[in-house]
């Protein structure tokens, strides 16, 4: 049982989840917030209304959830560990004898951290402010928490597509909140609510199980992402279309389970699934057609020159082959080639030029400037 219950749920329906609730629940005494009661100068009284009142339910949305901070020594005893983390992980490395690029990568990630953590100290205690444990709130329900899927992640892996490890402020903060919500009720107090739990990488369901399930991948040794990977997920090499169109390359993508019965009962150990199959609802007929578009004369003449560039770096060695392949899409962007362009055909002979400058100069070992 619960004593104060909070609702986090996308901004445009907390209303509709205030008006549901009452249908299921007349009785029950919410509180539904809005854009002024989160303005700066409400924001503290709302707070104090939360931690001082006999609520069943508080009903936020998503934007309201993150103005509402986690206490600065929580911040710094997270941040400690996520430095000792990325520490080990350096050691084991180097223990390994792995490539010194992958070293390089972790250090930087450890500096951030590092520079985060002295960027909080310095601030200063801010006595006023309601922080999350002073809530009151003993229980988390999160609709759409695939909005949170961006949470750090630290790994060896290198060039491996299909792991996303971008960091969102907002999903740390939520991990913050689920962790302290686990200590106060022994791992029972976070609920959440998605579609769609996986949806672009495989990363997305370590991420969820570390928001549900943090302790038990603790117990299990897999609280790193290598770890948890080496068990279930496998790297794929196949052929895929090159990026100009013209032909196709070997690519690793992260994009396979293996050991998927002992995954999927890890999983279903906090999760509850449902599948269409299940629900039986109710949905129309969809005729579906493939159609092919071809592209118009005109463009396959604006990228005939990047195409051309293109097999060239890639077949021979060059010094820099990253940075002049990340300048091509750059270049052709930048010029902003329009049907309707008056000067077209000047931007034509300035990439063709351009192109043939890049040619000389990644041949002589050097780089090459562009100007117009």
């Amino acid at each position: 049982m619960c004593q104060k219950s909070l609702f986090v749920v996308p901004n445009h329906l907390t209303e509709q989840w205030a008006s549901e609730f009452l249908r299921l629940y007349p009785s029950a005494n919410i509180l539904v917030t809005t854009k002024k009661d989160f303005e700066t100068h409400n924001r503290k009284k709302f707070c104090a209304r939360i931690a001082t009142g006999d609520y069943d339910a508080i009903i936020m949305g998503h934007s309201q959830f993150e103005r509402i901070p986690i206490s600065r020594e929580r911040q710094e005893r997270l941040l400690y560990e996520q430095i000792d983390e990325i520490t080990e992980g350096i050691a084991e490395v180097q223990a390994s004898g792995g490539e010194r690029f992958t070293v390089k990568q972790l250090e930087r990630t450890r500096k951030s951290l590092e520079a985060r953590l002295e960027k909080l100290q310095a601030e200063g205690r801010k006595d006023d402010v309601v922080t999350f444990e002073q809530l009151g709130v003993d229980r988390l329900f999160v609709d759409e928490a695939h909005n949170y899927k961006n949470l750090f992640l630290y790994t060896k892996m290198r060039n491996v597509a299909g792991l996303s490890t971008s960091d969102a402020q907002k999903s740390s903060d939520m991990f913050a909140k689920c962790r302290y919500m686990d200590e106060i009720t022994g791992n029972r107090g976070v609920i959440f609510a998605t579609g769609t739990p996986v949806s672009n990488s495989m990363t997305e369901l370590y991420t969820m199980q570390r928001y549900l399930q943090y302790e038990r991948l603790q117990e299990l040794n897999m609280t790193h992402f290598d770890c948890w990977a080496s068990r279930f997920g496998e790297t794929v090499t196949a052929l895929e279309l090159a990026p100009e169109g013209t032909g196709y390359r070997a690519r690793t993508r992260f994009s396979k389970f293996f050991n998927l019965p002992e995954l999927m009962n890890l999983f279903k150990e906090v999760a509850d699934i449902k599948t269409a199959d299940q629900l039986n609802l109710p949905t129309p007929e969809v005729e579906y057609h493939n159609v092919v578009a071809q592209p118009p004369n005109i463009s396959r003449k604006w990228s005939r020159p990047f195409r051309s560039a293109h097999r060239w770096y890639t077949a021979e060695p060059l010094i820099r082959p990253r940075t002049i392949c990340s300048k091509l899409p750059r270049m052709a962007a930048s010029w902003g080639w329009t049907r309707g362009s008056s000067t077209r055909c000047c931007r034509m002979n300035l990439a063709q030029r351009s192109i043939s400058v890049w040619r000389t100069s990644c041949r002589s070992g050097g780089m090459a400037k562009l100007t117009s």
